[in-house]
């Protein structure tokens, strides 16, 4: 899929800037071939002042974050209650086509589903989900399908605000979906200072999908221990250990101890 073009969209006093295949705005970078290498010049982009085509009038609220999914459409996450009384507006979550046509928009207060105070990130996963976060007071991550069906929500109002939570955030800033090991990583960094990871589809940290003695392996796994000195510690025959360990890697989606020790370490376990 190229990624070629970019969108600048200068909207209530907010830009949006978003990465597309079949663009809407034109690049005039020029190679110049010299020697055995070849020099690129900076590309530089045109504002299209015609995208995107916002429908009924709306006008959009301070737009908190914009992404762009498989088929290089545009969600648009905005807080539609920041308009002003003499305004229109539309849902909080907005989809564009390339061209920069409405398709759908859902979301906000009302719904039937938690939705947060002050809206943040949006992101598309590599299976079509839609992830939502919130800043507010509330501290959540919210996933939708594309049609706007409430999946999930990690995270909770009213929650101690601490680095040590496996469960809560304190105004997390975006997320992403690593699809080789199906984890979501969630930038909590403005109130906490941390990378927080958890199962991108049961929304638990990955750790709390293993038994308690596939725990205790895994924290002597990732601090560095052989098979052989975890068999011994634990009173248990080092084929027993072996197979925990394949029932970690499998559990969690990972192929090397390198990959526990991370994880590890990023949730604070070792």
């Amino acid at each position: 899929m190229k990624k070629n073009r970019l969108i600048f969209a200068g909207v209530a006093g907010a830009a949006v800037a978003v990465v597309m295949g079949n663009g809407v705005a034109r690049s005039r970078a020029a190679e110049t071939q010299g020697g055995r290498g070849s020099v690129r010049a900076v590309p530089k982009f045109e504002v299209d002042p015609a995208w995107p085509r916002i429908p009924n009038g709306w006008a959009l609220g301070q737009v908190a974050s914009a992404a762009a999914d498989e088929q290089d459409h545009v969600w648009v996450l905005h807080r539609s209650r920041n308009v002003r009384r003499d305004q229109k507006t539309g849902p909080p979550v907005m989809e564009f086509d390339t061209a920069g046509n409405y398709v759908q928009g859902w979301g906000g207060v009302g719904s039937g589903h938690p939705w947060p105070s002050s809206e943040h990130g949006i992101y598309v996963d590599y299976k079509g989900f839609v992830w939502i976060g919130g800043q507010g007071d509330d501290d959540q991550i919210l996933k939708f399908t594309k049609a706007g069906t409430f999946v999930m929500q990690i995270g909770r109002n009213g929650q101690k605000k601490t680095n040590q939570s496996t469960t809560n955030f304190w105004k997390p800033a975006d997320v992403f979906v690593y699809p080789k090991t199906n984890e979501l990583f969630v930038a909590d960094g403005y109130g906490n200072r941390r990378v927080i990871v958890f199962d991108a589809d049961s929304g638990k940290p990955s750790h709390e999908l293993l038994s308690d003695r596939e725990f205790d392996v895994f924290k002597l796994l990732a601090d560095g221990k052989s098979i052989s000195e975890i068999a011994q510690q634990l009173s248990l025959s080092s084929t027993t250990v072996s197979t925990y360990r394949s029932r970690i890697l499998e559990k969690m989606g990972m192929k090397s101890n390198a990959e526990m020790t991370r994880y590890a370490i990023e949730n604070k376990l070792i």
